[in-house]
């Protein structure tokens, strides 16, 4: 032992460490062992790991199975180390960037407007704290668990039985088009092991990136696995990770002129991926379109993400209010909402969705965890590639191999943050690639070891063992909260699988329950709970009206689940202060009150108005408060019945015609604007006016498919059936998944007597309806010689006040 001066990083350091270089570990405990399998098996079953038992059976899963392997393996490593009486680790300034971005998302954390949601989050968002200690717990565990070349090889190799098994999934799933499972979440031929289609893109180029150094070795293995890769990245085509290996392969290009070794295979597998990268970039799109035309894309999913200059336009909004530490983590989806641009609400597809990721990583940091936040991780980010440009092309031999791959495959996963919102399983396995290449520096000799003794003295003993206990009881906590938690997924999913197979609402509530038993902490699970209990009051409501139940019977299941409703809204508006969704739901409970008590209508339009201001251009919320002002008309007449009552109520149905044509001003194809426009027109006697109106906005607007469904019904609610048919099947051919189009065409044709064709409208409405009961008993009456109208709930869908079906539109897209 003596006192020796390290070099690394610009950094002169003294530390107390052995002179001689480490020998091959030899009688290492047991635990150490153990820790370094669970190590492995992370490694292996990162990139094709999941399970359909939750509502995203991909990042969910590999989450919780991540955090329980990296923190066993560490604690199992914590315990070797006790065993062992010394830490063998290295010294490099990332990792103290990597403690200092963990800091920085704590404190962001603690200053956001829902701290709760930013600690925890719901379990896969990569900016969740807890998530954000597990990637730096596996960066530092890294260095503590591989101890020689050996450890580092298997873990490329762990990585190459991942990443195979997850090409191989896409290969027989997508491109052969061969279910592999029946569950009915993971039998769309879009779907893939790892995530959404770019990431998987992304995956299979980090994949070729750390391979394409093994062309400078004598690995056969590496060589048909990295083109197996090549060929995935091909049918998958994305522009992004064509400039990633583009970047990549003109370093390793440029490398290898610099060593005078363009004769070896390095510089020309290099070159002839560049070339590769260059030529598929152009090709792009005609290739896109050919494989569009004769292969379907292979189910290529049409992804979206927000545009650049959006997400741009939202970090200003943000920063202008909070600019070191940003809005909170897991909060982008809300600032999307409240300075979202109000001509995108009008898109067809995707206006009503909430993007929970920006246009890339580090844009989504800035606006989440502002400048500090971004700004920690650029520098970690920099700080790597500036020590890999550095060592690249001074390493040498095996050793040196394993620099050059780990270094290649973190290059390639840092750079794709400027270009791509990462997934969880991307993030983790880049901090696994940094971990590695500084674990590859030590072992080639480039970094030397940093060797601490606890036990050379009584006091240091006692220090290290207190810090390493006090890991280790962390560890434990980890581990029961991330079991915890994923329990309480579990019986999420569960009560949501539960309500669109069965609609089963009790059920579906004992579930959801108990996954608020497991993990109390989130704001959807009460949600979801006041939504159940939404459905029994509207049940109640609905029974009583059929003549099912008595008025008592009716007025104490209203009120019971009325209770049990506004408690669990409440509670969701306590976890979820910014989350528009929990008042809206407030508010519709508040809604279906008023015919009970009158008082109710200014709590639901508080609400409504609350939830306006946190997503002013969410058209639903204009029809929210729309139905809120018929349903107070409608109580006024019945509770009055005169000349004054009716001029009040006559008020009320104008202002909610305001708000239904400002929703259809924001949104023209919004169906339960247009339905509940028209039926206020019914009730007005103007349904000559409104059909001139709609006959009249569709020659100016004649792509308008919400102006066109409108006129369909208003021509319905006339009985006028033909005219109603024709406008009805042009909707159909323009949108086939218009729900409630094909709903009252099927009806048309029942009414008509053409039994089949009204059964092939609603088994196709069925699809995207799975748990509506009123559409199981048609399709049963149809299938079993009856009518249609015979099963119809009551009032007639004509005389409802909302659609008999909801919109279809997606509502929120999750990390890509």
């Amino acid at each position: 032992m003596n006192q020796k001066t390290i070099y690394f990083e610009d950094d002169i350091v003294s530390v107390i460490e052995e002179t001689t270089e480490e020998p091959e570990l030899h009688g290492e405990s047991i635990l150490s062992q153990a820790g370094r399998f669970l190590f492995y098996i992370f490694a292996a079953i990162l990139p094709f790991w999941f399970l359909p038992v939750t509502t995203d059976p991909i990042e969910l899963n590999k989450t919780y199975f991540s955090a329980v392997l990296i923190i066993a393996a560490l604690m199992l490593t914590i315990g070797g180390v006790l065993q062992d009486g010394r830490i063998r680790f290295l010294k490099a300034r990332s990792f103290l960037i990597a403690i200092l971005f963990a800091v920085v998302m704590f404190l962001s954390a603690i200053f956001a407007e829902n701290p709760p949601s930013s600690l925890w989050g719901y379990g896969f968002e990569i900016g969740s704290v807890v998530n954000v200690i597990l990637a730096v717990a596996l960066l530092f565990t890294t260095p503590l668990i591989l101890q020689s070349r050996k450890h580092i090889r298997n873990v490329f190799f762990a990585l190459n039985i991942g990443i195979f098994v997850a090409a191989l999934y896409f290969f027989v799933h997508s491109v052969f088009n061969v279910a592999l499972f029946s569950w009915s979440n993971v039998s769309a031929r879009s779907f893939n092991s790892f995530g959404s289609w770019s990431s998987l893109a992304l995956l299979l180029g980090f994949g070729i990136a750390y391979l394409l150094p093994s062309f400078g070795g004598r690995s056969r293995l590496s060589i048909p696995l990295f083109f197996i890769f090549v060929l995935g990245a091909v049918l998958m085509n994305l522009n992004f990770v064509w400039i990633l290996l583009g970047i990549l392969s003109l370093l390793f290009v440029a490398l290898a002129l610099a060593l005078r070794e363009q004769r070896g295979r390095l510089f020309a597998v290099s070159l002839v991926l560049l070339l590769v990268s260059t030529l598929f970039l152009l090709l792009g799109t005609p290739l896109g379109q050919i494989f569009a035309d004769n292969f379907d894309s292979f189910g290529r999913p049409n992804e979206v993400r927000p545009a650049l200059d959006a997400t741009f336009d939202i970090a200003k909004q943000v920063l202008a209010s909070s600019p070191l530490f940003g809005s909170g983590s897991n909060t982008f989806g809300f600032q999307w909402e409240k300075f979202r641009n109000p001509s995108i609400v009008a898109d067809p597809v995707f206006g009503l969705v909430r993007f929970n990721t920006g246009h890339n990583t580090i844009l989504m940091f800035l606006i989440e965890n502002g400048i500090l936040g971004a700004l920690s991780l650029v520098l970690f980010a920099a700080l790597f590639i500036w020590n890999g440009l550095r060592v690249l092309g001074t390493s040498s031999g095996e050793g040196g191999l394993y620099v050059r791959s780990a270094f290649a495959g973190g290059l390639f996963l840092v750079l794709s943050w400027f270009l791509y919102p990462v997934n969880i399983a991307l993030f983790l396995l880049t901090f696994l690639s940094v971990g590695l290449f500084y674990v590859s520096l030590r072992e080639a000799g480039t970094l030397e070891p940093l060797v601490i003794h606890f036990f050379e003295t009584k006091e240091r003993g006692f220090v290290f063992s207190l810090l390493l206990i006090f890991l280790l009881v962390g560890g434990v906590a980890g581990m029961y909260y991330e079991t915890t938690r994923y329990m309480g997924q579990i019986s999420f999913a569960r009560g949501i699988d539960l309500y669109n197979t069965t609609g089963e609402a009790n059920a579906a509530l004992i579930a959801v329950q108990r996954g608020i038993q497991f993990d109390s902490r989130q704001d959807r699970y009460y949600r979801m709970a006041a939504q159940l209990e939404y459905v029994k009051m509207q049940r109640a409501l609905d029974r009583f009206s059929q003549g099912g139940i008595s008025q008592q019977v009716m007025l104490d299941d209203f009120s019971s689940a009325y209770n049990a409703a506004h408690t669990d809204a409440e509670k969701a508006i306590e976890l979820g202060k910014n989350d528009s969704q929990n008042y809206r739901i407030l508010g519709q409970i508040y809604g279906l009150a008023i015919p009970f008590d009158k008082n109710t209508f200014t709590l639901a339009t508080e609400n409504f108005e609350k939830a306006k201001e946190l997503s002013p251009s969410d058209p639903l919320i204009l029809v929210d408060l729309a139905r809120t002002y018929l349903a107070l008309a409608d109580v006024t007449i019945l509770q009055g019945g005169g000349t004054t009552s009716r001029r009040i109520a006559g008020e009320h149905q104008e202002k909610a015609i305001e708000y239904l044509n400002k929703a259809i001003a924001q949104r023209p194809n919004l169906t339960q604007a247009h339905f509940t426009l028209s039926q206020l027109y019914a009730v007005r006697n103007q349904l000559p006016e409104a059909i001139a109106r709609a006959r009249s906005t569709i020659i100016l607007a004649p792509h308008d498919i919400g102006a066109v469904f409108q006129l369909g019904f208003l021509l319905y609610q006339q009985q006028s059936y033909d005219e109603a048919q024709s406008v009805f099947e042009e909707v159909a051919a323009r949108a086939p998944n218009h729900s409630n189009a094909r709903y009252f065409l099927g009806l048309i044709y029942d009414r008509k007597g053409l039994r089949e064709k009204a059964l092939e409208q609603f088994e196709e409405v069925a699809v995207f309806n799975p748990n509506d009961e009123e559409l199981r008993a048609i399709i049963a009456a149809l299938k079993s010689g009856g009518r249609a109208e015979d099963v119809l709930n009551k009032p007639p869908p004509e005389n409802r006040r909302s659609a008999p079906l909801e919109d279809t539109s997606p509502r929120e897209i999750p990390t890509q």
